[in-house]
């Protein structure tokens, strides 16, 4: 198993107003995430990156594309998200936008900031919740770092806006519906004009979040939350919660957990001649948090990775129920027999050679990720 992260002052998921555990957090000057959970929706969680006092980032866990899309839409930057699911955060994302010469690094970081005090705004709203510290989480590379009461100047007054909208609205991620809509146009005339409630009555069809909301209405996430807000609280409009609406795809997705980025960039190249969406994820315990949320059609696993073998992260991936039946090669030496019996008995489906332009491996990969590939055994 993979070793637990080391909890100090919160311990493990305590319940606590994040606000204040931040602030219990980071005069302690050590390293590493803060994780609040949004009490609306269990499956959405937000992280601060810190160390020694400093906030080096902020994010959710879930919406990568619609906060970027928000994002990128207010900051006038152009990127294409198409390539956004093969990164396992949106901070990786942005950094490959930035290595493959699409932003400068200047547009990066002001990108990075604008994000950060987003998200900083939405966990300082919350109310209590559960909420943990995982010590020696850290990104790489670190692009901004700055104090935290520096951070939060700028946003003191949406974070006292957010805290008042939160109790009717929850975080952006909720998803408004038109409950009643002939009460609703006559709200809605009482204040804004007939354009305005077409406008909503349009928007508000397509089940979108907040964050995909306000740039329909040309608004910012607040200004479109307080024009919702008394419309909820009036009963007129429902909240859906949150849920994952993935991209529509027929490529495979391939997830190559490996250390070295060079042969991650190798296993994409090999298999651009599959049409495959490759993913590549050097930390372990990155791996599994994404493979949790995410289906994978093909898992690759380098036999040396760090804090743990192959194996025996093979063995931790197959007790996730929906990586049961996902076919897993890992890359060893298949011509000892030590290594094939070692990858059987964690539950690998292959042990291969890294050698990731052989036809053995095409052939493996194409083999794998079809609808009748094998079934999760070894030979």
């Amino acid at each position: 198993m993979l070793p637990n992260p080391t909890h100090q002052t919160l311990g493990t998921n305590v319940e606590t107003a994040p606000a204040g555990a931040l602030r219990r957090v980071l005069p302690l000057n050590i390293s590493g995430r803060l994780i609040a959970q949004d009490p609306n929706n269990p499956a959405i969680f937000w992280r601060v990156y810190l160390s020694r006092g400093d906030v080096h980032f902020a994010h959710s866990t879930v919406g990568h594309r619609e906060r970027l899309s928000y994002a990128l839409n207010r900051s006038r930057l152009g990127l294409n998200l198409a390539d956004l699911t093969r990164f396992p955060s949106d901070y990786e994302f942005l950094c490959y936008c930035w290595q493959s010469g699409q932003i400068s690094v200047t547009q990066l970081r002001q990108l990075l900031l604008y994000l950060t005090q987003e998200a900083l705004v939405q966990v300082l709203a919350l109310p209590i919740t559960q909420v943990k510290f995982e010590n020696l989480v850290k990104l790489d590379p670190l692009l901004i770092s700055m104090p935290f009461e520096r951070a939060i100047l700028p946003i003191r007054t949406l974070m006292t806006q957010w805290k008042d909208l939160w109790t009717h609205l929850g975080t952006p991620f909720q998803r408004p519906y038109i409950h009643d809509s002939h009460h609703l146009a006559m709200a809605v005339a009482e204040t804004h004009s007939l354009e305005v409630f077409h406008r909503l009555k349009h928007t508000l069809s397509q089940n979108l979040c907040l964050y995909q909301i306000a740039p329909h209405l040309d608004m910012s996430l607040t200004d479109a939350a307080k024009l919702l807000s008394p419309f909820v609280q009036k009963g007129l409009l429902g909240l859906n919660p949150y849920q994952h609406q993935p991209q529509a795809t027929a490529a495979p997705t391939v997830v190559c957990i490996d250390a070295d980025k060079t042969a991650q960039a190798q296993v994409q190249e090999a298999l651009r001649v599959l049409n495959h969406d490759v993913l590549g994820i050097s930390e372990p315990k990155q791996a599994l948090e994404w493979l949790a949320d995410h289906p994978a059609d093909l898992i690759l696993v380098n036999v040396n990775l760090p804090q743990i073998d192959g194996y025996e992260f093979c063995r931790a991936l197959r007790q996730m129920p929906s990586l049961k039946e996902t076919p897993i090669v890992i890359f060893s030496n298949p011509s000892h027999s030590l290594d094939r019996s070692l990858a059987r008995l964690s539950g690998a489906t292959d042990c291969l050679e890294q050698s990731f332009q052989s036809k053995a491996f095409i052939h493996l990969v194409n083999y794998l990720t079809q609808p009748s590939g094998l079934p999760v055994s070894t030979r």
